[in-house]
């Protein structure tokens, strides 16, 4: 029975992972062409971010102090911007799709960066309301893990 908290800890985490990864397996397909190392700071930033959520939440279960604070207020900001742009990578492969279908041969790689950058900004731009609702509700979440309630 003491193993199911750390199963639970572990099914968030390879969610997490696996959401980080289309974020960046996105990013790689449909976005400017990067160099090297700076595929190898984007591989390594959002892999710490991914652990940074699972992290905080477990710090907070033991530790209440400032730092622990912050770094549970980045994650759960971090977490809703995650989630909003998991949606608008979504979005930029279904846009993807039907373009492959309307441009001729392969014009539509030529439109791909753009897609990448231009779409979730789109999203935000068409729901106003959807960013700090996203944060909001990471950090209330966050909070009522640290207090114990969720």
């Amino acid at each position: 029975m003491k193993g199911w908290p750390i199963l639970g800890i572990a099914i968030v985490q390879i969610i997490l992972l696996l959401a980080h990864w289309f974020l960046y397996s996105t990013w790689v397909a449909l976005g400017w062409p990067m160099g090297h190392e700076a595929l190898v700071v984007l591989r390594g930033t959002l892999l710490a971010l991914s652990f940074l959520f699972v992290v905080a939440a477990l710090l907070g279960f033991r530790l209440n102090n400032f730092v622990v604070s912050r770094l549970a207020l980045v994650s759960s900001v971090w977490l809703g911007l995650l989630n909003f742009l998991f949606f608008g990578a979504w979005v930029a492969w279904g846009v993807d799709l039907v373009l492959r279908f309307v441009l001729p041969g392969s014009a539509h790689l030529a439109v791909r960066p753009w897609l990448a950058t231009a779409l979730p900004s789109c999203v935000s731009a068409n729901s106003n309301s959807v960013p700090p609702l996203t944060g909001c509700a990471g950090r209330t979440t966050m909070r009522a893990l640290m207090l114990g309630r969720l």
